[in-house]
């Protein structure tokens, strides 16, 4: 009788498979991994096109929003109305107008010290070197792993927020690994394929030489 007990116990336990469990791999990283910053540097809000308007790379106005140019008050809706505006134009901002972190994060602002005071606090977050080169062909697929229980879940992400809030959301207890292979796009539109950490670092360096 013992023995058919072990028998059957034997053989539940080698029927047993707990999906929520996984062994991590070569391409596994975490919260402070290289690969963290790299992602998020390339998923950040650029906030770059509009810093003769508001004189930092850390924010951006959120459309639409009025300015006056030579005292005459327009409405500014898109980039390209703002590339119609000259370095010769005396510009001022008309308040309240809403402006946008790096991280996506949005603020009110009524006056200018009060755009003084969020440049201040963006600029204390602002630790990223923008990799404008590539820019990520969606969906991206990422399991994120729970190191204290092995637990696992999978996203698929859509767009830029979408990734750079997932990693900046990360926790210590977290770790993550990308679903091989994926694809980048370069700032000569040509789309490459990448099938490892090791071989996303490389080409994110090597390529962004070229594209400064």
């Amino acid at each position: 009788m013992n023995k058919l007990y072990l028998i059957l116990l034997l053989v539940l336990a080698s029927c047993y498979n707990d999906d929520s469990v996984v062994d991590q791999s070569v391409d596994t990283a975490h919260r402070t991994s290289e690969m963290t910053t790299m992602i998020k540097a390339m998923t950040m809000h650029d906030a770059a096109f509009d810093d003769h308007i508001d004189n930092t790379s850390c924010l951006s106005l959120v459309f639409p929003y009025q300015l006056h140019v030579n005292s005459d008050p327009i409405t500014i809706n898109t980039i390209q109305e703002l590339e119609n505006l000259s370095d010769d134009d005396e510009i001022e901002l008309i308040y309240p107008i809403e402006v946008i972190f790096f991280d996506y994060q949005k603020h009110q602002v009524s006056t200018p010290d009060d755009l003084d005071t969020v440049k201040n606090i963006c600029d204390q977050k602002f630790e990223l070197d923008p990799i404008n080169c590539f820019d990520f062909e969606f969906p991206v697929t990422i399991k994120r792993i729970n190191e204290i229980n092995g637990n696992f879940d999978t996203s698929h992400l859509e767009s830029d927020l979408e990734v750079f809030t997932f990693f900046d959301n990360l926790h210590d207890a977290h770790a993550y690994e990308i679903d091989y292979p994926i694809n980048v796009i370069n700032h000569q539109s040509d789309t490459l394929s990448i099938n490892s950490n090791e071989e996303f670092k490389t080409t994110i360096d090597q390529s962004s030489l070229n594209c400064q």
